[in-house]
């Protein structure tokens, strides 16, 4: 996940902005990369990069300790339930961030698509000696962000998520489907999950991925 060129602008340092740009990198790191986070564990690290009195905080903070009793943490992390699957390698990452510097504030804009393969943690379906059923998630986001002084604030986010049981009851974790899952997918519209829009992924959240 390269950063962009820093360079200075009204009110910021050369420096300050690769400051600000290396802090929405890692924001995105914990919540999307983090071995850690992934297994279901907080995002410590973004949580502490995130400004005190900001509702994206607030959010975190409440649906990582209260799933389903309000907006769904999915919404800025991604997290699997180890009890159900097992992420394996390191995730595929592809996107852009940009930035402009508006009156001494860094204003970051992020669209990055992330990979995961996954397997059942039991149970699953033996396809070969010693190789069990994989398949991939693939999670599109896409956020608008400010930087001031050292805390980022998000102030945008939107996220489509690929291979998801949406019929799942919410509790902060994406529940990929298998082969075994078709079935309930049939009446579903198919969708190719590594061009979704994130922009009309909360019209129509069941959708069966054309391929993974």
């Amino acid at each position: 996940m390269p950063l962009p060129e820093a360079k200075a602008g009204p009110g910021l340092t050369k420096a300050q902005v690769y400051a600000g740009l290396d802090s929405v990198h890692d924001f995105l790191v914990d919540t999307n990369l983090s071995e850690d986070t992934l297994t279901g564990a907080t995002p410590a690290q973004a949580l502490a990069l995130t400004a005190d009195d900001d509702p994206a905080r607030r959010l975190l903070d409440q649906t990582l300790t209260h799933p389903g009793e309000s907006p769904d943490p999915l919404h800025l992390v991604t997290r699997f339930n180890p009890d159900d699957v097992r992420v394996h390698g390191s995730p595929r990452t592809e996107g852009t961030m940009t930035y402009q510097v508006v009156a001494g504030q860094l204003r970051v804009k992020a669209d990055y698509t992330f990979v995961y393969a996954v397997t059942k943690t039991s149970g699953g379906r033996q396809i070969v000696p010693d190789g069990l059923e994989a398949t991939r998630v693939v999670v599109r986001r896409s956020l608008e962000l400010t930087v001031r002084h050292g805390k980022v604030r998000p102030l945008a986010y939107k996220v489509a998520i690929g291979n998801n049981d949406c019929t799942h009851p919410d509790d902060g974790f994406i529940h990929p489907l298998f082969s075994d899952d078709t079935s309930k997918t049939k009446a579903w519209p198919r969708t190719d999950p590594y061009t979704q829009n994130p922009s009309t992924a909360d019209t129509n959240p069941c959708h069966q991925p054309t391929h993974t």
